[in-house]
């Protein structure tokens, strides 16, 4: 079953597996890219092994009402976060009030999608495990080399559906640089994945953040498949990839 809840500003969809479920997957998606879809093989794959997916539209993008901000998609996660706990939200197609229960919320995302998942969880007092793919580390870095030319694509292609009104709003990305969380993230759960043929972002951001985290209490892994480039979802939901996530979260 999916259903379509809005709360506040933000629009997310839901989707549940057959039986009732204690457990559920936040997604975060890339820039630019698509939240995750209904039948796409990722939300297939974690519906079928029994959770809850919530795949939120950030403010400022596509169904969501707003302007985009860099924060404001660390937010969104949070707020979201805040929805589940809170047990119940309303369809958007005739206003009926949907019920669960969850104990425990993940947190997976996807290159850019990756940053905010680290970043939320280690703002967040109910986040234990985070799954990050292919994820910016530090976006001091990021600014040096390729920025100009993601403004470009944005502007061209992307003006609706990721709707920065401000080019100042470029200036705070370096908000979202999963580097300065550190200490947060040394007591969390985090499981990294970023191939070593990514030709967008180099693997070695997540190796460098692996290698300041693993001395917390929390369970640090990092996986490095060797052939794969960049993505985000796709990889994901890659068998060889997917076993290992689902052993990491279990």
């Amino acid at each position: 079953m999916m259903i379509r809840v809005r709360f506040g500003k933000i629009l997310a969809e839901v989707f549940f597996p057959k039986k009732e479920s204690e457990k559920a997957v936040i997604y975060s998606y890339g820039l630019p890219s698509e939240p995750l879809g209904y039948k796409e093989p990722l939300s297939t794959k974690l519906v079928n092994e029994g959770y809850i997916v919530i795949s939120p539209r950030y403010e400022g993008t596509f169904d969501s009402y707003g302007d985009f901000s860099f924060d404001k998609a660390v937010k969104t996660i949070l707020k979201t976060i805040k929805m589940l706990k809170k047990g119940h939200a309303r369809e958007v197609w005739d206003n009926k009030k949907i019920k669960w229960k969850v104990k425990e919320i993940i947190l997976m995302g996807g290159s850019f999608g990756g940053s905010v998942s680290l970043i939320a969880g280690a703002k967040s007092k109910d986040i234990k495990k985070i799954v990050s793919v292919s994820a910016p580390i530090d976006y001091r870095e990021r600014i040096k080399l390729d920025l100009e030319q993601r403004k470009k694509t944005m502007k061209r292609g992307f003006e609706n559906t990721w709707r920065i009104k401000n080019e100042k709003v470029w200036d705070t990305i370096v908000k979202v640089s999963p580097i300065r969380y550190v200490n947060a993230l040394k007591n969390k759960d985090v499981l990294l994945v970023h191939g070593k043929k990514d030709d967008i972002i180099n693997y070695k951001e997540s190796l460098t953040l692996f290698e300041k985290i693993k001395s917390g209490r929390g369970r640090h892994e990092l996986i490095l498949p060797e052939n794969l480039k960049h993505g985000g979802a796709s990889i994901i939901s890659r068998r060889n990839i997917f076993s290992k996530v689902m052993k990491f979260i279990k």
